[in-house]
């Protein structure tokens, strides 16, 4: 490749015509550059290095890649925009560049037309993300791409990646031999561990990657060869290896490795393995001593030819895995399922956009569809290239470069990218570099003070290579001369701007260093904040000074685990922080399932359980003492009941949100809460989730509904709606962010704690220009570690450089992986060991005069020694009486009484009336339906919840399918079986469920019916006559003595012609389909079910019927077996109206005394 040429930027100079690259290092002001050629091309300045034409702020295309850097830059835009115009009407501008342009002006009052239009109409901007973009192109140009665009944008896939892929790995590994699966399992434990793997590779769009070469690989014959080749290795082990000792000591090797003994123990190690059953592929790690690339190694002279040698060398070569082709195939299955599921559900995700535009470019007609982009957008202007994919760069490629009238510019900085997780290609950036004459840079830093920028300079200037490629130069930069007076003052001393905090031991394991740095990081945070409170603590900006604010301060981690650390050490000064990464649902924190066990009392005000658990809750933050003080006093139990039902009122007249601010007005709640731990967090939390549930409830059918759907949000560990993220509003608390989510953002104070952090080789497929490799071979070893490496040292480069005033950062001689080679550590192989040079016998007086080198460069040691003198003095001072007495209870506990139901009676010869044969088809039965316990559930619930009188229920059907889980393929047949099932008649007077109207039956009726007689069931026969049912069933029953309450439910209780009427759902298969009598039914459950329930509402209804009749009032008892019902006969449907004289001597007996 030919030297690229790079030239200093003059935004106001540079031509607006063909392609251009500009090269921005942090804080040279890509913002600015941007806004200021925008402002160029909507003003039509005439001069040679002008546009050829005026442009509307619709057809300069401004893409970037993040939302809120799309908000930031339109809102930079705009503010240019406005700023610029009433510049004009003043004739001079206090900025210099916006003076350059009004002195180009010819004429100032269409200047000034042009940009009151423009301000006026920026929200009709073509500023978008690279997925807005796309969206906006499939929607305008639908009928060129013959797409009829009426999609729902998915923003995550992870729900429905997720599914899909736990559907693959239960059906796969139930589908695979003993074998196979033994060595799958040892890949991955279970399926959330191939989640974690395959989702990473989902992200970076290998789901537009042809596999079709590996799909036909099958993984029983892989496995099958794999065993072959480890057994025909053990035959020839045992055949040869005798001959061994002769071979190595007849060349000249180094004894001191291939010593006797150690020779003795290799060989007896291998020859046990060889002489074992082979079923998985476990190889000793001893065999690599015999291959003849090691042996070479450790030989002077000429290697002995030896066939175990050769064929070892052959063998370990050999890639023996199934983890490669179980991945290929998981990826095409997995892509082609998801891509079905969307297809039926109308999404598009952010890739589909990309992926169908791509694919439309690539068609005969994609040169017109570009040349039609071109003549709506013929500006093209964006930000972030270096974060810029394959895909996005064909399409951008495709569209504008090499194109007449046209005019691209980029904007781009190789050393900050650092998206590769997420799809992004380094090399892509470069290999547009090659095609683009035309390459600028800018060469100010207007972001950090002098010094934070001289330091920065000479830390990246120690190597010739501080990327590793030298594709990506460092190049230092120039500070602006107003930054020389950036300056963070502490106790009246300008504070260093780069200081490394080293730990004073040698050789430290890496969790202690992350410990100690962590603490270190607090202690020093909480000397700034004292200070600031003392107002010996300033940042200076020319000449203001501004007090520090803990909000100023930001801790730059990696991930969630560092930033907890950082969290566990600022909270042990009582110092509040916020994760800004934290994109967490709300319904995943304490406070959810806290305001859940409120709302429950709420519903249930009378229910003592419920309230206690409430009062226990930190909202209230009553202690145990008070609660028992309270709810055993009757008047203020009383109190509480009528307190929670008014706000149960509240809730059903106004909504849970007015209810929720009703309640914390209350007894300073909401002050309680704020002076608490972490007490704004949590209030913003309780509040959010408050407008979150407003917002169901509108849609739900009632406080059931909501208390449901809220409990299933709770349990959902995945959420990942953007709405249900918690919410992090701008708090002057310590700011704690990944170093990703930093990059574009700037802050005045900047700790990186960890930043000896290194990233080595990890068991993770590869991925790089359409090839997935998961071989662990040296060639690729390399390779990846070279490109990983590479990113390390980026995304270091893009945390340093977010510091205005000053950066700290912890360093150590640490270890790693229990590192035993004396005088030998792990940070030469950090980014920092790089950068400073240092090798792998580095100690800490070596390392002091590293950094030493480095001109103005502070350096520090934390003193681990004198903080432990503090913690243990602090402990000695502190005495806590742990000794716990308990009370001792003199009666002795017995407690006869009990809650039971019907299905605890036991029969000795119980018949089984299902069909077991009918689960041999474990996928579907005659109605479609999935024959699984899951399953049968949902089909229960979704009758329970179901309207009666709704015939048009297909939108709530596709909605409980989806909250379920479920395919939208059982839509139709389960919404054809409901209608089928409402319109049934029950019995020969034409009863059916269709016909009874909302206030007329009652779901999931509870009962309970207190027995007093201990030998019920036993004692049966004497009472009933023996031509009755239950006398000739009652020598099968065996009861223990019951004394209690017998506990049951009613499916549906409904009124039909003024009668009642009981009914139950049954989802198993009957094997009689024709029996319509219950009583023909020789099962115990049946017979005791509809006594127990017929007599539960036959007391109930003695008790609110005015002048009751049983005969007059009680219709009788139903039972739908729902895998029987079909449209063609009468199966399934039971009913049976038991004996008043049976029900009444039922009655008093239960009651009876024994």
């Amino acid at each position: 490749m030919n030297k690229i040429n790079i030239n200093p930027l003059n935004p106001i100079t540079i031509p607006l015509q063909g392609s251009k690259l500009i090269e921005a290092s942090a804080g040279t002001g890509k913002t600015f550059t941007i806004s200021l050629l925008y402002l160029r091309l909507i003003l039509g300045l005439k001069n040679e290095n002008a546009y050829y034409k005026i442009l509307s702020i619709e057809e300069i295309l401004v893409v970037t890649f993040t939302e809120i850097a799309t908000i930031e830059l339109r809102n930079r835009i705009l503010n240019d925009i406005r700023q610029l115009r009433l510049s004009c009407i003043r004739g001079r501008s206090d900025n210099p560049m916006h003076q350059l342009l009004i002195e180009q002006i010819d004429d100032i009052n269409q200047a000034i037309e042009i940009l009151l239009f423009a301000e006026n109409n920026i929200c009709n901007a073509a500023i978008y993300t690279i997925h807005g973009f796309c969206r906006k192109v499939l929607k305008f140009f639908n009928y060129e791409l013959n797409i009829l665009f009426q999609n729902k944008i998915l923003s995550d896939e992870y729900t429905l990646f997720k599914k899909i892929t736990l559907d693959f790995w239960h059906r796969r590994c139930f589908l695979m031999s003993l074998d196979v699966a033994r060595i799958i399992s040892n890949e991955w434990n279970s399926a959330e561990d191939f989640i974690s793997t395959l989702y990473p590779l989902f992200q970076k769009k290998m789901q537009f990657i042809d596999f079709s070469s590996c799909f036909n690989e099958n993984l029983e014959l892989k496995h099958v060869k794999n065993i072959s080749d480890i057994i025909s290795i053990k035959n020839m082990w045992i055949m040869f290896h005798k001959d061994i000792f002769q071979i190595i000591n007849s060349m000249k090797i180094n004894k001191r490795i291939y010593s006797n003994k150690n020779l003795t123990n290799w060989i007896n190690k291998i020859t046990t393995w060889s002489k074992s059953e082979t079923l998985d592929y476990q190889i000793p790690k001893e065999l690599t001593r015999f291959r003849y690339s090691v042996i070479e190694i450790h030989q002077t002279g000429v290697i002995n030819t030896f066939k175990l040698f050769e064929e070892i060398e052959k063998f370990l070569v050999k890639h023996l895995s199934l983890r490669d082709t179980f991945i290929k195939q998981a990826i095409i299955e997995i892509t082609d399922s998801i891509n079905k599921e969307k297809y039926l559900q109308g999404l598009l995700s952010f890739d589909d956009l990309l992926y169908y535009l791509d694919k439309a470019l690539k068609q005969p007609n994609g040169d017109y569809l570009a040349e039609n982009i071109r003549n709506n957008f013929p500006v093209l202007l964006i930000d972030e290239f270096q974060d810029i994919d394959p895909q996005q760069y064909r399409i951008f490629h495709k569209i504008y470069i090499n194109q007449p009238n046209q005019a691209i510019i980029i904007i781009g900085d190789p050393k900050q990218a650092i998206y590769s997780f997420r799809g992004a290609d380094i090399s892509t950036y470069l290999n547009m570099r090659y095609e683009i004459n035309d390459i600028y840079t800018l060469q100010t830093n207007w972001r950090s003070s002098s010094e934070m920028i001289e330091s920065v300079n000479c830390l990246f200037s120690q190597t010739n290579l501080p990327f590793i490629y030298p594709e990506i130069p460092f190049i230092p930069i120039k500070s602006a001369i107003n930054n020389k007076q950036l300056k963070f003052i502490f106790n009246k001393k300008n504070y260093p701007s780069l200081r490394f905090w080293v730990h004073p031991r040698d050789r430290i394991s890496l969790i202690d260093y992350k410990y100690d740095m962590a603490k270190q990081c607090a202690i020093e945070i909480n000397n700034w904040l004292i200070a600031s409170k003392q107002q010996q603590a300033f940042l200076r900006r020319y000449d203001e000074f501004h007090i520090l604010q803990a909000s100023d301060i930001t801790i730059l981690v990696r991930n969630r685990s560092e930033a907890n650390l950082i969290r566990n050490a600022l909270n042990a000064f009582y110092i509040s922080s916020v994760y800004l990464s934290d994109t967490d649902s709300v319904y995943n924190t304490v406070e959810a399932r806290e305001l859940l066990y409120l709302l429950k009392a709420i519903h249930y005000p009378t229910k003592l359980k419920l309230l206690r658990t409430a009062l226990a809750t930190s909202i209230f933050s009553i202690n145990s003492k008070d609660i028992d003080t309270i709810t055993s006093d009757n008047s203020k139990k009383i109190n509480l009941i009528d307190k929670f039902s008014k706000w149960k009122e509240i809730w059903q007249k106004y909504g849970i949100l007015t209810m929720l601010r009703t309640i914390l007005s209350k007894d300073s709640i909401a002050v309680n809460i704020l002076a608490s731990k972490n007490g704004k967090r949590r209030l913003t939390n309780l509040m959010h989730i408050g407008e979150l549930l407003q917002v169901e409830y509108t849609s739900l059918i009632g406080p059931n509904d909501l208390l449901n759907f809220f409990s299933k949000q709770i349990l959902k560990q995945d959420n990942q709606i953007i709405d249900q993220q918690i919410r992090l509003e701008d708090l002057n608390v310590i700011r704690i962010i990944t170093i990703h989510k930093s990059k574009g953002l700037e802050y005045p104070l900047v700790w990186i704690p960890f930043a000896t952090g290194f990233g080595e080789y990890s068991n993770m497929p590869y991925y790089k220009d359409n090839i997935l490799s998961c071989n662990s071979n040296v060639n690729n070893l390399i390779k990846i570690n070279k490109e990983r490496f590479s990113e390390e040292l980026r995304l270091f480069y893009v945390a340093v450089t977010r510091a205005v005033y000053h950066c700290s950062i912890g360093i150590a001689t640490f270890i790693k992986n229990s590192n035993k080679k004396e005088n030998s550590n792990n940070l030469y192989k950090s980014v920092l060991g790089y950068l400073l040079q240092c090798n792998k016998n580095i100690n800490l007086q070596t390392l002091k005069n590293c950094i030493n080198k480095l001109n103005g460069i502070d350096i520090n040691y934390i003193d681990i020694n004198e903080k432990q003198n503090k913690n243990n003095k602090s402990q000695k001072q502190v005495k806590i009486n742990t000794a716990l007495n308990i009370l001792k209870i003199n009666r002795i506990l017995y407690d006869s009484w009990l809650i039971t139901n019907y299905l605890n009676i036991e029969n000795k010869n119980d018949m089984n009336i299902f069909d077991i044969s009918s689960k041999k088809d474990l996928s579907l039965t005659n109605n479609e339906f999935p024959y699984t316990l899951k399953f049968n559930k949902f089909i229960i619930d979704l009758l329970k919840s179901i309207d009666f009188n709704k015939l048009n229920q297909k939108e709530w059907l596709k909605y409980q399918l989806n909250i379920n889980g479920y395919s939208l393929n059982l839509l139709k047949p389960i919404y054809k079986w409901l209608k089928i099932i409402l319109y049934k008649k029950l019995d020969s007077k034409g009863l059916n469920l269709i016909a009874i109207k909302n206030i007329n039956y009652v779901e999931d009726m509870k009962f309970f019916i207190p027995i007093r007689n201990t030998s019920v069931i036993s004692d049966l026969s004497v009472l009933l006559d023996s031509k009755n049912i239950l006398f000739i069933q009652e020598n099968q029953f065996s009861c223990n003595e019951v004394k209690g309450i017998i506990r049951g439910y009613i499916d549906l209780v409904f009124m039909w012609k003024n009668k009642y009427y009981l009914l139950y759902y049954k989802i198993d298969r009957l094997k009689n389909y024709y029996c319509r009598n219950i009583c023909s039914l020789k099962n115990k459950s049946f017979h005791l079910q509809y006594q127990l329930c017929t007599l539960a509402f036959h007391r109930y209804l003695k008790l609110r019927v005015k002048n009751y009749s049983y005969e007059r009032y009680f219709g009788g008892v139903f039972y739908l077996f729902l895998r029987n019902i079909n449209e063609n006969s009468n199966n399934g449907i039971m009913n049976v109206l038991p004996n008043r004289h049976l029900i009444e001597k039922l009655d008093q007996f239960i009651g009876k005394k024994p």
